[in-house]
């Protein structure tokens, strides 16, 4: 069983993308395939809080993480990212992946907005770090999952899909946007050391 959680601001703007995503999970996943659980949090506590929400309440289930603007068009998606994620040493796989280096460490990035994580992985590694609101959540928890002798994976099939980037952070305009993105990559910098 796993658990696909979508995590949306639940707004007028995101009605919208909501809806296109949902259609997308539910016309394209097989529970006869594939068991799962649907569940949808909105994120207006917080973004990061959002998804360590659904980290808890997904429990024991492996969880794939989507984000609101992410449409599924591939009817074997759920199993291409299993097939990945399932792999020896990997902790998450996902299909959206620019390789990003931070000091020593380098890492496919595209973890919160569509991936695939192992439960042993979220109970190895824990949750995410809640003291960055917007911005370097991710590479904070891909730095911690290669610490703790994990990987992140980048899919090897391609999955179809469409990604509306930046969505929700896009209604966070100019000054502040950049504002919490450079206090995460202060965060960052000042807890790995780099």
């Amino acid at each position: 069983m796993i658990t696909i959680v979508i995590v949306s601001y639940n707004d007028n703007l995101n009605r919208e993308l909501l809806y296109n995503c949902l259609k997308g999970v539910t016309e394209n996943t097989r529970y006869n395939k594939t068991p799962f659980n649907l569940v949808v949090i909105s994120d207006r506590d917080g973004h990061v809080q959002a998804w360590n929400k659904a980290l808890r309440i997904s429990a024991p289930n492996d969880v794939i993480m989507l984000s609101d603007d992410v449409v599924i068009k591939d009817e074997n998606w759920v199993e291409k990212l299993q097939r990945t994620a399932k792999e020896q040493g990997v902790g998450f796989s996902t299909p959206i992946a620019d390789e990003k280096s931070r000091g020593m460490f380098k890492y496919p990035w595209g973890l919160m907005g569509f991936c695939y994580l192992n439960r042993d992985a979220i109970e190895k590694v824990g949750y995410f770090d809640e003291r960055f609101f917007c911005g370097y959540e991710e590479d904070d928890y891909c730095i911690r999952m290669m610490k703790a002798g994990l990987r992140p994976e980048k899919v090897k099939e391609e999955i179809y899909h469409t990604h509306v980037y930046n969505s929700t952070l896009g209604r966070i305009h100019g000054t502040k946007l950049e504002m919490h993105f450079g206090d995460g990559l202060r965060k960052l910098k000042e807890k790995w050391g780099f």
